[in-house]
């Protein structure tokens, strides 16, 4: 358990100090991931700010609910039960239908909705478009 903090921590620290984001997809692509102002989302119910934790993502609320009976359920009750399986996939359902609604109603330019335009990909299209400038294939 402690090298998997450990490694959480070092995720967060890292990629914090070398990018603008901690968001994998993010940072490839510029574009928001579906659980995008998650990690925003919780440190603002940790500071006592829970409509921003709303404003940024409500399923914030629905996972902390999950991870309560998750936790509830594996270290106090110890059974199985198929009702969680059948919620998370429901609860995933909702997330992801919520972040294409999110894409179509905020995208690109209200936050946390937003593009990033310094990602990795802006910056590897235009060295490669610079490569067939020099030689010849592209203007």
């Amino acid at each position: 358990m402690k090298f998997a903090i450990a490694a959480i921590l070092m995720y967060f620290i890292l990629l914090k100090h070398f990018f603008y984001s901690t968001c994998p997809l993010v940072i490839l692509t510029g574009i928001p991931c579906p659980a995008c102002g998650m990690t925003r989302a919780g440190f603002s119910i940790l500071k006592g700010n829970f409509y921003t934790a709303w404003e940024l993502n409500p399923f914030i609320y629905i996972l902390i609910v999950f991870l309560f009976f998750y936790g509830l359920n594996r270290y106090f009750l110890h059974k199985s039960y198929r009702i969680l399986k059948k919620l998370t996939i429901a609860a995933l359902i909702a997330f992801l239908i919520f972040y294409i609604w999110r894409m179509y109603r905020f995208f690109p330019d209200t936050w946390p909705m937003q593009y990033y335009p310094d990602n990795l990909y802006a910056h590897f299209s235009q060295i490669v478009h610079r490569i067939f400038v020099v030689c010849g294939f592209a203007q």
